[in-house]
């Protein structure tokens, strides 16, 4: 039998199919750039004029900014020409304003501006800078920058947020040249004046929705600015605020706007051990009011009769109310939280959301006076209370509207959890358990309860095991479905 004749690594040797190597005495193999124009092998790069090697050698020893520039030079020498569908103005001004509406102008419509000069002029249109968001970072944060806006750009515009801006007198300047501003979000500001708010106050007609929070408003500038626009503003945030030292009057003055639909007072320094409140006041004046947020500060409210509170209109159109006490620096006892979510709650039926974390410190009694009866989100973590006998069955009224609850470092958790899935599947779909006494028999029907759980919170959970106590999210909740599975009956 013939010896089959092989190569290298003994390959069988193909003409079509030759295994390269390279050496000394090695051919240059064709590349796919000898078809390009441009293209020189070495060998003709070698036999080049004298003079072409020259210009090469010429570029040589050049800083990089000289070659940047050169390079720019040569980009902006170039004819661009770019072919847009016969279209007229006003049908691509329609298409940009579909494109900000998703995405917003930034960083759009600087992009646009540079593809041709049809579009810089559309991208000019006041029109489409009517909400402009520039926390972000697309823009410098200088006043420079927006003064030059606020002059070309922003003149219809309607709703801005300059969150963690230093604004200085620059206020001032967007107050004066933006005088359509309905939403107004200075979140976070450095260097707030009040020549500041004073401006946006006088000029800005149509503000209804004013966010202060984390700023160093000062309470006389924020009742000025309250007073003049009271009759149309809807929204007000002035939580973590340090220099609200007169707060009780300015609460008072918040009080006479009649379109108040949402206000955040929390989390404010610099008031009394206990703020004020005239709550049948409160609900007379502001009976539009749908979320009310008022956590990490003592409130209560003025002496009045019973039949006094009983006549009182309520808050009928609150789904939101928040008091919760995160902040650590006090306790409330169970006598004033009675007396403010008697008065503040008693008529309040369409409440969605409600928040007392930290405040309850002996029994569930408060929830009772609660008259709604579709609430969806529930936090009750973080205090001492424990779900004992004596109020089984407090949950069954909203077993089946609940979608979010929180139970962390509540004791005897195993009862609220029996009791809200002693019945039909439920529409639970977040569940915080956080430092709870939960096991595993009450966790599983928990799982088996709720389909449409997406989010179960155990860390700290005692009664599991190390490798149980996680945040499961999403498709994790199959992984908890698993790992429970496998402990057996444990």
């Amino acid at each position: 039998m013939p010896r089959q004749k092989r190569g290298i690594l003994g390959v069988k040797k193909d003409p079509k199919n030759q295994i390269l190597y390279f050496g000394n005495n090695g051919e240059e193999w064709p590349s796919d750039d000898s078809e390009d124009s441009d293209y020189l092998p070495s060998d003709l790069e070698d036999d080049q004029p004298a003079s072409l090697k020259r210009k090469k050698k010429q570029g040589k020893g050049k800083t990089k900014k000289q070659v940047k520039k050169e390079d720019s030079a040569k980009s902006n020498s170039l004819d661009i020409c770019v072919d847009l569908p016969p279209l007229p103005t006003e049908i691509w001004l329609k298409i940009f304003q579909d494109v900000v509406s998703v995405t917003g102008p930034l960083p759009f419509l600087c992009r646009a501006q540079k593809v041709c000069s049809s579009w810089k002029e559309i991208a000019k249109d006041p029109s489409l800078w009517r909400k402009v968001d520039l926390t972000y970072g697309w823009i410098k944060q200088k006043e420079e920058t927006l003064r030059w806006l606020s002059e070309n750009r922003l003149s219809q515009c309607q709703d801005i947020n300059l969150s963690n801006w230093t604004l200085s007198s620059a206020l001032s300047f967007i107050a004066e040249r933006c005088p359509h501003l309905q939403t107004v979000n200075l979140s976070h500001c450095k260097k707030l004046t009040p020549d500041g708010v004073t401006s946006l106050a006088n000029n800005c007609t149509e503000l209804r929705d004013i966010d202060f929070s984390d700023t160093s408003i000062t309470s006389t500038s924020l009742k000025e600015l309250i007073l003049k626009r009271f009759s149309e503003i809807k929204r007000i945030d002035v939580s973590c605020n340090k220099k609200l030292t007169g707060f009780t009057m300015v609460l008072d003055t918040i009080m006479k706007c009649p379109k108040l639909t949402v206000l955040d007072i929390s989390t404010l320094e610099n008031v009394p051990t206990y703020v004020t409140i005239d709550i049948e006041e409160f609900q007379k004046s502001c009976p539009k009011l749908k979320v009310l947020r008022m956590g990490n500060n003592r409130y209560k409210g003025t002496p009045k009769t019973d039949d006094e509170v009983e006549k009182s209109a309520g808050f009928p159109e609150l789904e939101e109310f928040s008091i919760p006490d995160l902040s650590g620096r006090h306790t409330m006892h169970n006598t004033i939280v009675y007396d403010v979510f008697n008065r503040i709650l008693h008529k309040s039926f369409k409440l969605k959301v409600l928040d007392i974390r930290g405040r309850c410190n002996e029994s569930y009694a408060v929830l009772e006076t609660i008259p709604a009866a579709d609430l969806e989100s529930l936090h009750v973590g973080l205090s001492s209370m424990s779900y004992d006998d004596p109020y089984m069955g407090l949950f069954l009224k909203w077993r089946q509207s609940l979608k979010t609850i929180d139970l962390s470092w509540v004791q005897n958790v195993e009862l609220a959890i029996q009791e809200l899935t002693s019945g039909p599947s439920l529409p639970l779909e977040k569940i915080q358990l956080t430092g709870s006494n939960i096991e595993y028999k009450d966790l599983r029907t928990l799982l088996k309860k709720c389909p449409k759980l997406n989010y179960v919170q155990l860390e700290s959970c005692r009664n599991l095991v190390r490798g149980i106590k996680r945040l499961y999210k999403d498709e994790d909740i199959n992984v908890l479905k698993e790992k429970i599975k496998n402990l057996g009956n444990i």
